[in-house]
């Protein structure tokens, strides 16, 4: 009782927008690719799982990039289409007018 229905004007129960979350998400993804790099290229081959962690690396990298993907319609609007329309007892007329010209000494110009 008392509480906001999720999905109000966008937001989740926290008060996050999609957005949020997804810029959330894409930073922490990215963060732990960096610490994850960081730590296989100071132990190097010293791991026995390095493979296991280059393949987490990888999988993070990935969530970084689909949340970056993801997010710029929530920053970006698009712009929509425009049906032109008029009122239908003025309908709108499209009128082109072609003028020629001659130069001064009678020539087309």
């Amino acid at each position: 009782m008392g509480t906001k229905p999720s999905n109000v004007n966008g937001l989740d129960a926290t008060g996050k927008t999609p957005l949020d979350v997804m810029l959330d998400n894409m930073r922490w993804a990215d963060k732990g690719a960096a610490d994850l790099l960081s730590m296989l290229t100071e132990k190097g081959a010293r791991l026995p799982d390095g493979f296991i962690h280059a393949r987490e690396l990888m999988r993070l990298r990935e969530v970084a990039q689909r949340c970056a993907r993801d997010a710029p319609p929530y920053v970006h609007p698009r712009l929509s289409p425009v049906q032109h329309s008029g009122d239908e007892t003025k309908p709108i007329n499209s009128v082109v007018r072609v003028e020629f010209v001659r130069a001064k000494d009678g020539r087309p110009a």
